[in-house]
């Protein structure tokens, strides 16, 4: 939660949507701060996502539970605290859920 929590506030920092002169200098120094960009961020967390939601349909056809469960609960984080920059979390979340119940 945490570590979602310290992404969410980079991923913030990054985002060429927020405007203004002070925004883009403090984006420039939390980009140079971070050694990151907006957009390698997002497809990091992309790839994140859908790497967990493959996890997941994996462990529901070993009939893994559990494994499922925190899939689900994962993808629930990201959604939670990253939804507004890698929309896919919620989507790979709630297909895991319908799979799981269908």
């Amino acid at each position: 939660e945490e570590k979602m929590k310290k992404w969410s506030s980079l991923m913030d920092g990054l985002d060429p949507k927020s405007e203004g002169l002070f925004t883009n200098l403090s984006r420039a120094w939390v980009q140079l701060k971070s050694g990151t960009t907006y957009h390698i961020k997002v497809r990091e967390l992309h790839k994140k996502a859908i790497d967990r939601s493959s996890r997941g349909l994996k462990a529901l056809e070993n009939s893994d539970y559990r494994t499922l469960q925190e899939c689900i609960d994962f993808l629930d984080l990201i959604d939670r605290n990253l939804g507004k920059h890698v929309p896919i979390a919620s989507r790979e979340s709630e297909a895991s859920r319908q799979r799981a119940l269908g």
